[in-house]
């Protein structure tokens, strides 16, 4: 026997039936946000996971390119191992020099400088003693003054500095390097504070003072003195950065191949070793 349906039954179920529908759908949509959430995840982790593939080949090529520079170099501790190393002997710097970081442009001028007839109180002015009485002839003999005292009058120091002003501009144009003793701010400090005092007291010559002889005592170097490639220092410090990140998010591979962004700290450490390594090479003994 069929069954039957009072008038109230249809009209119950017609009454439902606009609900029935938003149901529906509501559960369709959930239905689709389901499958589309793995491949949102899929996608997010893929990306992650080139992009840390992208970081280790420019990590890779950055230390190629820079594996000739990952050394130490020195000149002994003599001037024999110094020439037997081929380190060169700079005469602005006074110092047996790895012939990797010689500036030889620089110090050709500053040898010329040095020799012309009106350098006071005569070309070349290099002693061994305060009075100048004991003059050094040449720069075969002055390099072999390791450790001794030796001296020169104002006016050659002051020259001394400016040549080095231009070597630090070849330097930051990458056309010269610095070897380790004059690489630092305190000597720059140093120059630049003796220039302007002679310039203010209108005094570079004993003679324009006429005080006696007023003498810089020169510290003859290179036994020992090396000069440390910044470069191989920035590379490390880039590969610190990054494994100190990896170590302390111990979970950061992970959460890139769940499509998760990797912490603001982890970011925060690659990219100011990424600023390091940039601007390494502006430093860099080599």
């Amino acid at each position: 026997m069929a069954p039957q349906f009072s008038t109230q039954d249809e009209e119950n179920a017609m009454s439902r039936e606009p609900f029935l529908k938003a149901s529906m759908q509501e559960d369709s949509s959930k239905n689709a946000e389901n499958l589309l959430r793995p491949t949102r995840q899929y996608f997010l982790g893929l990306l992650g996971v080139t992009l840390l593939i992208a970081v280790t080949i420019l990590l890779s090529q950055l230390f190629l390119r820079n594996r000739e520079a990952a050394y130490l170099l020195h000149c002994g501790h003599s001037v024999e191992e110094a020439r037997a190393l081929g380190c060169e002997f700079d005469i602005l710097s006074y110092t047996w020099t790895p012939k990797e970081c010689y500036d030889k442009e620089t110090a050709d001028e500053f040898r010329q400088w040095l020799t012309r007839p009106e350098r006071f109180p005569r070309p070349w002015p290099f002693f061994a003693d305060k009075n100048r009485t004991e003059w050094i002839p040449s720069e075969e003999a002055l390099s072999k003054r390791a450790h001794m005292m030796t001296y020169a009058p104002q006016e050659e120091h002051i020259g001394h500095c400016i040549f080095m002003m231009r070597r630090l501009h070849r330097i930051n144009d990458g056309s010269a390097k610095m070897n380790s003793r004059f690489g630092k701010y305190s000597h720059t400090e140093h120059c630049t504070n003796e220039t302007l005092d002679a310039v203010s007291s209108r005094i570079i010559r004993d003679e324009d003072a006429n005080l006696g002889p007023k003498n810089v005592l020169i510290h003859i170097s290179a036994v020992g003195e090396s000069s440390f490639v910044v470069k191989y220092m920035c590379m490390c410090v880039f590969v610190c950065f990054y494994l100190t990140a990896v170590v302390r998010d111990s979970h950061v591979s992970h959460r890139f191949l769940l499509g998760h962004r990797p912490p603001r700290e982890t970011l925060w450490r690659i990219s100011v070793a990424a600023v390091v390594l940039q601007e390494g090479p502006l430093l860099s003994g080599l």
